[in-house]
């Protein structure tokens, strides 16, 4: 944190997640079930919600991605339970530029957060 400008992170973010992490437990099959994962997902969203400033580009971002998760959940959990954590696996292609739900969304494209109320931004 103290790389990144925020060396006040642990002091606010007891129980630190992001994506890459995540990422890097579905590859190394550190997922013992659906429930574990999907907690580390909504951790995820917790941490930059409580953490970032109310009208930053990181609350907005966090927001939107949690709806899509929100939204897919469930479908994710039953690939889960077809094929364990190999469903996951499958999905983790990186999506093409353009393409996203959130790239699509006309309220993404649209947003102008504000800046008055950027505090530091990271997830």
């Amino acid at each position: 944190p103290h790389a990144l400008g925020i060396p006040d992170y642990f002091d606010i973010i007891t129980n630190p997640m992001d994506l890459g992490t995540i990422r890097g437990k579905i590859e190394s099959n550190s997922y013992l079930n659906f429930d574990d994962f999907a907690r580390d997902v909504d951790l995820v969203w917790i941490n930059a919600l409580k953490y970032n400033q109310p009208g930053s580009d990181i609350v907005f971002m966090a927001t939107k991605l949690k709806e899509i998760w929100e939204k897919n959940r469930d479908e994710l959990k039953k690939k889960w339970s077809r094929a364990g954590p190999d469903g996951l696996r499958m999905d983790m292609t990186p999506v093409k530029k353009g393409n996203s739900e959130l790239n699509n969304d006309p309220s993404y494209k649209t947003a102008k957060p504000d800046k008055s109320k950027v505090k530091k931004m990271t997830f």
